[in-house]
């Protein structure tokens, strides 16, 4: 980009064109869980839900939360010094040893891939002080994504009275976990080492979230279980540039469900043409050119997977101005053409999708004429 940093932007509301007609209606998958929730991560809209705000226990998907209040906070660099809070926890385990350093980073690919509880308790008492101060950050994130119907007493999820969620909130949950780069690198990860108590040594961890390898689409989720809760799972899954997340609490027949709820969503989505080639187009003032202005637009057309056109806007940034000479290179010249800015589709504040806006045309800068130049224009030789 030449000139300035984009300070002009253009909000505009636009009709919306479909190249396939939006489905207006369908059929949820019946499920087996006692509670489901399939949401789209891009608007943020339930796309089909059963009894999604009844609070239920989420046994070890608890650790979605303890792992994206730790990679938001703490540096995953750091060595934590394994408390003795940490050993012997009950449950799922990496029978971590009091003293042994592991750094917050391998606990986290524990707490995801093998399900670990005594790493769930070493995150929070390393970094907090104490189980209980860990959760209270628990809850005050919770309240700050829209878990209105929440309480997390433990970081790890094993049966505690008050400990609860609905599948409504953690499929928001997940929304937020999976606009974390780490997050979705850890919990798409399949099969990982850490460190060991031996030296020259490794703990082996293998993904217990099945979807990865049962359904093509799926690039991220967290099993859980115990017996008062039953077969929990939240995964996420995307398909073109569609991405859903779905919950089930108090399942039957998990991975099943997922796959089908996964299945429906996606039939539901259209794609959509953001903007035409060449569609966009806007005046770009030029400092010191033979030319005011130059025009600037879009090479290419933007397409889209939605599920509606509901919320749509376009954001255009272009620098105040641009100085001469403006380069431009055509299709078939050397380079590319030269991109002075972009158009940002939104829909309902989340980005959907973005072009480049190129200059249209060379613009050359302007040289005053020499003194023998203006002789010969002053007495009419030349014009």
């Amino acid at each position: 980009m030449i000139g300035s940093k984009p300070v002009i932007c253009f909000i505009l509301v636009f009709v919306f064109f479909f190249s396939t007609a939006m489905p207006v209606s369908g059929s949820s998958p019946g499920v087996s869980a006692r509670s489901y929730c399939l949401m789209d991560k891009g608007s943020g809209k339930i796309i089909c839900e059963g009894n999604s705000s009844e609070r239920l226990p989420m046994a070890s998907t608890t650790k979605i939360m303890t792992a994206l209040l730790v990679i938001r906070n703490y540096d995953v660099d750091k060595l934590i010094s394994i408390p003795s809070e940490a050993v012997g926890v009950e449950g799922s385990s990496i029978y971590l040893s009091k003293g042994e350093k592991l750094s917050v980073k391998e606990l986290l690919y524990a707490l995801m891939l093998e399900s670990a509880n005594d790493a769930a308790v070493a995150l929070a008492v390393g970094l907090e002080g104490s189980v209980e101060a860990f959760c209270k950050k628990m809850n005050a994130l919770a309240g700050e994504i829209g878990m209105s119907d929440t309480v997390f007493k433990n970081p790890h999820g094993l049966p505690c009275e008050g400990h609860y969620s609905t599948a409504r909130d953690m499929a928001l949950l997940m929304c937020e976990a999976m606009n974390e780069s780490l997050f979705c690198t850890i919990s798409s990860c399949e099969k990982a080492r850490i460190s060991a108590v031996e030296a020259q040594s490794y703990r082996y961890l293998s993904n217990h979230n099945r979807l990865l390898d049962k359904y093509e689409y799926c690039i991220g989720g967290k099993t859980g279980f115990t017996k008062a809760a039953g077969r929990c799972l939240v995964t996420a899954a995307k398909k073109s540039d569609a991405e859903l997340v779905c919950v089930t609490l108090s399942a039957h027949d998990d991975w099943n469900d997922h796959i089908s709820l996964f299945e429906y969503g996606f039939s539901l989505f259209s794609k959509a043409e953001l903007c035409r080639e060449k569609e966009l187009e806007y005046e770009l003032c030029v400092v010191g050119g033979i030319e005011d202005s130059v025009k600037v637009t879009n090479r290419k057309a933007l397409f889209a997977s939605l599920l509606s056109s509901d919320g749509i806007s376009v954001e255009v940034e272009l620098p105040r101005f641009v100085y001469a000479p403006v380069k431009y290179y055509p299709s078939d010249g050397i380079g590319e053409p030269l991109a002075v800015g972009r158009a940002v589709y939104y829909q309902n504040g989340r980005v959907i999708g973005s072009c480049e806006l190129y200059v249209c045309d060379a613009v050359g800068r302007y040289e005053p004429p020499s003194l023998w130049e203006r002789i010969l224009r002053f007495f009419g030789f030349i014009k």
